[in-house]
Formats: structure tokens, sequence, C-alpha cells
């Protein structure tokens, strides 16, 4: 009867009894003491007498098999198996779990169509046999994961949104739920159901959230939940899902890949929330990790060109080339050729801003050269010829940027017509045009670029821009009317947008402020040469107001009060007003009296020079030396200064009570107290500390609305709206809160000098001074009675305010 058996058992399980022998001396001692035994116990129990135990006897030796790796002999156990289940007991539970087991065979034997049919058979039998079971749940896991292997995306998310189904019954609140909910978040993110991928991803981090805080799986879901929540704006929700993520990795796996994926994570989401001093922080943690860990090339490139954009966000233009030149050289060799192409583009226009047209053409032009390649007519292509012509122009090279504005512009057109980027091709080409010496068709297409802005964005930024170049156009050509007709429509139009706002990222504002004094700018030049001084100053009170209040957040259209309206109704007799506009080729000083009417002197100094000079003579106030070390150079400097601002009114300088001065630009920093004054015919000098009280405002509206109660101003910004962002850094309210006013300092001049300046100013407020006379009182006790003799301790401090108004 043994040897009976033996023998049939060779006709079902040949192929492994022919190597049961040499396998032996391969596998561990216990497998083949059990699968000898079980291959005795198969033998005890033949086909026709038992064969539902013969069916599950050869079932535990094909597990075993499968253990010792003996896959034929594994295969006919299951298949003898499953045969005889379907001929006696055809369960479908049986069933389906052996087809799932010679599904699993079929796929360790690398035959994939088999393991397909053995498991899409498991499935079928089990949804109906044991649709509750840990089988159904194991089958329908491989179902999927034999659909991704064949890309069938639709299958495989169906198959394991089922197997979540069954698990989340059978082992609620298990690590294998919290896995079934990642994988479907995973796809849902692939989909880009950002709302579907929030919840199953929070479904997984609840699950994980009272056994497995710890661990690295709960690390790895909730870096996943933050990519998500930040996609779907919840920057604050995002950067506590990082932070509790980096802190598990930081714990567990400290400097790892993983710890520096999650930094550029978290730098991204800082750079988005304008954090940009943290973002640059993180993205360097970054990638001192992966360059010492010897992470992807890809990934190191990636956060080189992540770093760049902040760095360019932050105005560091030759650190956020070097960056992004560092990702271009690293991904070179292995990115996809439209992924390089767009790095090389970004690099372009960093290297345009630095001023260096012939490295931004280089990798603008190997941009376009693959754009062309890869995606030929495509707005890609239009994107990088536009960027190329651009460099084209920088470079002078007028007849090539033409061409490739207009290749951009045939491209636009066809694919988006009536878009932004339509107009903007027709604004550079009427650009170029007007630089390449043709006027009549420079004209025309200036015209047709505003009608397309004025088409596509009514009323934006871009709108107005295209229109101040055809005013600067038609001024440049002689058409002084027109031009100045076609300015101030720009400035109209500028007034009445909402989209030009000062707002958004650091860098954005800066560059908005530079455009708004740019677009106020030339008509308040063109009036004041032509004398028209009222005018003239009233855009620049304007442009001022405009600047102010968005320092303020207050994003309402400035209020149509004219400064000259407010110079009769608000400012006080014996107060001379003085209103600078420092401009690139010359500066402007407005000059008037309640009783006098508005005057306009030119300054031949151009802007930067004028800015130059600012700047050292602030240097020099604010080191402190010996008196022989500074007085002579500050002397000399102070004169100049206040010759080349003041010394064309001087007579109506000397002849008034007090200065309300209101600053443009570099002025904005200079200490006015400091300036020196040498009247003619002696020889004596004096700072203006000791020659008039000085009122300062950002603006006449501003002055004369504080005279009448309005509220003291929020933030110091708001007193210095003409200055690169993010402003004065050093500047600081001092002392407690006045109505109508507030008392600054451009800078701290040493510890405890402010505090005691400020009670000074008390002091002599409380002697009945008014502030702008308490003010220069302070300053002199300052220096003649409390040993403070440079100027650093003193010069420093400004009235913003009322008095001088009524």
């Amino acid at each position: 009867m043994h040897i009976t058996a033996r023998l049939f058992l060779a006709s079902g399980l040949l192929a492994g009894l022919a190597v049961i022998g040499p396998v032996h001396a391969q596998i561990p001692t216990d497998i083949a003491a059990e699968l000898d035994r079980l291959l005795a116990q198969v033998a005890d129990a033949p086909a026709d007498r038992n064969p539902a135990e013969r069916a599950r006897r050869l079932e535990l030796l094909g597990d075993v098999e499968v253990r010792a790796n003996m896959l034929g002999a594994a295969r006919s156990a299951f298949e003898e198996a499953s045969a005889l289940r379907t001929q006696n007991s055809p369960e479908d539970r049986d069933l389906g779990r052996l087809a799932f087991k010679l599904a699993n065979v079929a796929r360790l034997d690398k035959r994939p169509a088999d393991a397909e049919r053995f498991i899409d058979l498991a499935v079928a039998r089990l949804r109906t046999g044991a649709p509750q079971s840990p089988e159904y749940a194991d089958a329908l896991v491989e179902s999927a994961r034999s659909a991704t292997a064949r890309n069938d995306v639709a299958k495989a998310e169906q198959a394991y949104r089922d197997a979540l189904g069954v698990v989340s019954k059978l082992q609620p609140g298990s690590a294998r739920e919290a896995q079934l909910s990642e994988i479907l978040g995973d796809a849902a993110v692939r989909r880009k159901d950002l709302e579907g991928a929030d919840q199953l991803y929070s479904r997984g981090l609840a699950v994980l959230e009272t056994s497995q805080r710890d661990t690295v799986d709960y690390a790895r879901l909730a870096n996943a939940l933050a990519v998500v929540a930040a996609a779907r704006n919840q920057l604050p929700r995002a950067q506590g899902l990082y932070e509790a993520s980096l802190k598990i990795y930081e714990a567990q796996r400290p400097d790892s890949l993983e710890v520096s994926q999650l930094l550029n994570n978290l730098g991204i989401l800082q750079m988005n929330r304008g954090a940009s001093a943290a973002a640059e922080a993180m993205f360097r943690r970054s990638l001192t990790i992966k360059t010492t860990r010897k992470g992807a090339p890809e990934d190191i490139g990636t956060t080189h060109a992540n770093l760049g954009l902040v760095l360019l966000e932050q105005g560091r233009l030759a650190d956020a080339g070097a960056e992004f030149k560092a990702a271009v050289d690293l991904r070179r060799a292995q990115a996809p050729p439209l992924e390089l192409a767009a790095l090389q583009t970004n690099l372009a226009r960093i290297e345009l801003l630095r001023g260096r047209p012939d490295t931004a053409t280089a990798a603008a032009r190997e941009a376009l050269e693959i754009r062309r390649a890869q995606a030929p007519q495509t707005l890609l292509v239009a994107a990088t010829a536009t960027e190329l012509g651009l460099a084209r122009e920088a470079a002078r090279a007028y007849d090539e940027a033409l061409a490739l504005h207009r290749e951009a512009l045939a491209i636009r057109e066809k694919l988006a017509a009536n878009s932004a980027e339509v107009a903007e091709s027709l604004e550079r080409i009427a650009v170029v045009t007007s630089l390449s010496g043709d006027p009549l068709a420079a004209r025309s297409a200036f015209e047709r670029a505003v009608e397309a802005w004025a088409r596509v964005s009514p009323g934006s930024l871009d709108h107005v821009n295209v229109i101040h170049e055809v005013g600067e156009f038609l001024v440049a050509r002689g058409d002084a009317v027109e031009g100045l007709r076609r300015l101030r429509e720009a400035v109209d139009l500028l007034e009445r947008s909402t989209a030009a706002r000062p707002t958004g990222t650091l860098d954005a504002r800066a560059q908005l402020v530079s455009r708004l004094q740019a677009y106020y700018g030339a008509p308040i030049r063109i009036l004041a040469e032509r004398g028209d001084a009222g005018e003239s100053v009233t855009l620049l009170d304007r442009m001022h107001e405009r600047l102010r209040r968005a320092r303020g957040g207050d994003d309402a259209a400035v209020a149509p009060v004219s400064p000259l309206d407010a110079l009769k109704r608000g400012i006080e007799t014996g107060t001379l007003v003085v209103a600078f506009s420092v401009q690139p080729a010359a500066s402007y000083a407005f000059v008037a009296t309640r009783d006098t009417p508005m005057r306009v002197y030119r300054i031949d100094e151009k802007g930067a020079a004028l800015s130059e000079r600012v700047q050292k003579f602030v240097e020099r106030v604010r080191t402190r030396s010996s008196a022989a070390a500074y007085e002579a150079p500050l002397v000399s400097e102070g004169k100049a200064l206040f010759d080349l601002l003041f010394g064309q009114f001087e007579d109506s300088a000397v002849r008034a009570d007090r200065l309300l001065i209101v600053p443009d630009g570099p002025l904005e920093a200079l200490p006015f107290s400091a300036l020196v004054r040498n009247p003619a015919g002696r020889t004596t000098w004096q700072y203006l500390v000791d020659w008039k009280p000085m009122v300062f405002a950002p603006s006449m509206v501003a002055a004369a609305a504080w005279a009448g109660g309005a509220a003291a101003p929020a933030s110091v910004g708001q007193l210095f709206p003409t200055t690169d962002e993010p402003g004065l850094a050093a500047a600081r309210l001092v002392g407690g809160a006045m109505n109508g006013g507030a008392l600054v300092s451009l800078w701290t001049p040493a510890e405890r000098v402010t505090d005691e300046f400020a009670e000074l100013f008390k002091m002599s407020l409380t002697q009945g001074r008014a502030r702008e006379a308490a003010l220069s009182r302070a300053q002199r006790v300052m220096r003649d009675e409390r040993g403070r003799t440079h100027p650093a301790y003193w010069a420093a401090f400004r009235y913003y305010g009322a008095r001088g108004v009524r």
C-alpha cells in the first residue's frame, strides 16, 4: 500500500519528487523533515477513499514546498488539491484559497499570465464564498498589484478599495487598514482628487494615532497628508503635519534622506508663506544631507533650484543664479529634456535680471532648442522664445529679438487667442520695433498691444504699463503733447486699478513699488520741466499717498484730495513746505507756503548719484569717532548736500518759521538735522537742528489729515512709502502714541540713548514748546548738555505729525 501510494503520488508530483533528494541538502533541516512527514501523510490519504482529506494534506504540502522554493512540486500539489475539491466538495472559499496559492506560485515562477488568471479566479470564488475573510482581502490586494503592474489603474484602485472595505470590518484600527488607506490616498493624488486624498490619508493617520504615533509609518503618512494640505492652501495645517513627521524621522533616522526630503517640503511651504529666511535655512540643510548621503542627483538638483527661487525672492540674484546653474549641471545628464529646459529658462530669467544678457542668451537658446525638438509649436516654445527675445533685446540684437517675439506670437495666436500671452508678445514686438528705428510700425504695434491688454486684462498693471510705454515712446519721438496725454491716461487707469497695489511677496512688492514710481515719475518730470508745478506736485503727492496706504494694508483708492487744497486749508502760516521728487535723470524740489504759489526747482543730480551721496553721508553720521576725525568731512559733505537740496530757495527758507519736509526715495533716510548751513559772508557754520524746526510727512495730504485729527500712522513703514521694500530696516517709533503724530528714530543710536532722548523730548513738551521745537530742543540738550556731541546720537530723530499744520 505504501509503495502504491508513492507510485501514484509520483504521477502527480513527478517534478517535485525527481529532485527531492538533492533539495534536502539545500533547504533547512526542519523544512526537509516537514516535507517528508507531509509526503507520508499524503500517501496515506488516497483520493478514492477520502478526497477531502487528501486535498487538505496536499494543500499543506504545497505550502511547505513553496517555503522550500520547490515551485513545480507546489504547483502540482495545489492543482491536484483544487481538482479534488472541484470534483468532491466544490466550496468557493476552498477553491478561491487554492486559486490564490496557485497565483502566488505562478508569480514566483515568473508566469505572469497564469498568475493573473488564477488571481481573478480567486477573487471571484472568494467574493462568493467568503466575502468577509482575510483570504478575500489578500486576494484583492494581489489583484490590485497585478493590475498596477499592467497599468490598469481603474481596476487596481477598485480592488484596493474593496480590500479596504473588508479589512476595516475584519481588522478595524489595524496597521493594514492604515496601509490600504495610504495606497488609495496615493491613487487619489494621481487623479488630482485632493479632497479624496485628504480623507483617505486622514483615515490612515487616525488609525495609527493611538498605537503607532511614533513610528516611521506614521511619519510617512503625515508627510503625504501635509503635501495634500499644502496643495489645498491649508498652510498652517500642512506645517504642523510636516513638523510632526520631521520630529519622528529626526529621532529614528537622523540626517537621513527622508529628513532631507521633509526639509525640502517644509522649505517649499515656508517659501509659499513668504518666510524666505526660514525656507532658505531648510533648503540649505536639505542640500547638506543629500550631498553627504550621496542622494540622487535629480533630488539634489531640484533642491538647488528651490533654493534659487528663494534667493531670487530675496533679491540675491548672483546667489540665485549660482543655485540654478548648479541645478542645471547636476540634472543635465539624467533629467528629462523638458525639465532641463524649464531649469534653463529660469536660469535665463535670473541672468537677465543680473544684467548678463550673454549668459541669459546661452541658457534660453539651449532651452528653446530642446523645446522646439521635444514639444514643437507649443506654448512652451512660445514662452522660451519670449525669454530668448528679451535676452536679445538686452544685448541690442533687435532683429533677432523681433523674429523670436513674432515666433512666439504666431504660436500664441493659434493656441491661445485673446490671451495675456498674445498681448505680451504684441507689446514686446512694439517695444523692439520702437528701438529698431521704425516709428510708424512701432506706433501701430503699440496700439495693437494696448487693444489686446484692454481686451484680455482691462485695468491691470499690464494694461497700465503698455499705455505708459506708448506715452514714453511718443515723448521720445518729439510728440510731447500726445505723449503726456497717454502718460496721464496710464496714471488715471492706475488710480482706478485694484490690481496695482503693492501686495504679495517681498520681491513682488519691491518690483511694483519701482514700477509705480516710474508710472507717476514720467508725467511728474515732464510737467516739472514745463514749469507746471501744481499738477506735477499733485501727481507726486498722490503717488506718496498710494504707497503709504498700501504699506499700512489699506487697498482703497487714494481719496481725490489735492495737495494744493491741503496746503491752503491745513498748513499753518509761517511753514515752508518742501516736497522732493528724486528721478533717474534729475530731481525736483516743490516749494510753497500757505500764501505763496507752488514753485518747482530742478536739482541737477541724477537719482543714482544722489542716492550714493546720501548713503555715504548717512554712514558718516552714524559712525562714531573723535571730533577731529569726523567733523571736517561731515561738515563738507553736509554743506554740499544742503546747498544741492535747499540752495535755490534758501532765502524763502530763511523767512519761514519752520520747514515741513516731504522726502522721496533715498532722501527718506537722510538725517536732515545733521545737514550743514554756511550763510553767505560768514565763516561759521551750523547744523540744521540749530537753524529751523522741521516737521516731516509722507505726503502733504497726510500732514493735513493729521492736523484735522486723523489717526497717527499704525506702522513706521507708512512714514517711508518710497523707500525700497522692506523699508528702512532700522527705523523705529519712539515713545508712546501721540495724537496726530509720531516720534521716529532712523536708527538706534546706542543702548539706552533712545529712552534718554524720549525723556528729553517729553520734558521739552511739558515746557510748552510745539512738537517740532521740542524735538530740536531735545537734540541740542542731548548734544550740548549730555555729552552726546557726535551726530550719531541725536541726528537720528524726526517728528512726523500735525504741528506746523492746523
